[in-house]
């Protein structure tokens, strides 16, 4: 977030913090209460430059590759889990990360980085009378 400099992007990432933030301590407020280890945080080395290392199109386009996986992971546990507590979660952490890869979706098409995926015709627009 410190080296985009598109309002839009920095939004768009800063969101995705919070997602991943509260999906990393649901599921370590899990762990903990069934005294499993839980989350081990790891000292990251985030470095303090503010010069853009890749282009803002790489950055969506890595978040936006990362939410698909994010989202197939989700749906194997999903499809494995025994836990409806644990289903429960997966189904909405799904739905999150659909929302929000809408988004990252937009961005990419309204800076002309990906053209619009066809769409079905609007039947009742096509069916209205026309003067």
């Amino acid at each position: 977030m410190q080296v985009v400099k598109d309002k839009g992007i920095h939004n768009y990432i800063q969101e995705g913090k919070k997602i991943s933030e509260s999906q990393i301590h649901t599921f370590n407020d899990i762990l903990m209460r069934e005294e499993l280890l839980g989350n081990v945080p790891l000292a990251m080395e985030v470095t303090d430059s503010t010069d853009l290392p890749f282009s803002n199109r790489l950055i969506v386009t890595l978040f936006h590759s990362l939410n698909s996986i994010d989202i197939t992971l989700l749906g194997h546990a999903l499809a494995l889990s025994m836990r409806t507590d644990l289903a429960a979660y997966y189904q909405k952490f799904i739905i999150e990360i659909l929302l929000y890869a809408e988004k990252g979706f937009t961005i990419m098409v309204e800076r002309g980085w990906m053209q619009q995926p066809p769409q079905a015709p609007d039947r009742r627009e096509l069916q209205k009378l026309r003067d």
